[in-house]
C-alpha cells in the first residue's frame, strides 16, 4: 500500500485510510497499542485473546468452572505479552 496523508484534527484524532482499516482487519472496537519511537508513532493491533481462544477451541465444550480457568489463564497470559510491549 502507498502512505497515506491524515490530518490531525482539534482534538489530536486521526482517521485511519479504509485501506489500512481493511489491510489489517481493524473495526470498530479494536484496541491498537500505541508508542512513539525516536520521532515515528506506532500503532499495532492487539487481538482480544478470548476471541483467539474462542476459534481455536471453537469445537470444545466447557463447564462453567473450566471456562473461567481458561479465561484466567488466557488474561493472564495477554497481561503479560503487553507488558513486554510496553517495556
Amino acid at each position: 500500500m502507498k502512505e497515506k496523508l491524515v490530518i490531525v484534527d482539534t482534538k489530536g484524532r486521526i482517521t485511519l485510510p479504509k485501506e489500512v482499516r481493511d489491510q489489517i482487519a481493524i473495526t470498530p472496537g479494536d484496541q491498537l497499542q500505541v508508542r512513539v519511537v525516536g520521532n515515528r508513532i506506532i500503532m499495532e493491533k492487539i487481538d482480544n485473546p478470548f476471541e483467539i481462544l474462542k476459534k481455536i477451541l471453537k469445537k470444545v465444550k466447557f463447564d462453567v468452572t473450566r471456562r473461567s480457568k481458561v479465561e484466567e489463564l488466557a488474561l493472564k497470559e495477554a497481561k503479560r505479552r503487553a507488558g513486554k510491549l510496553l517495556s
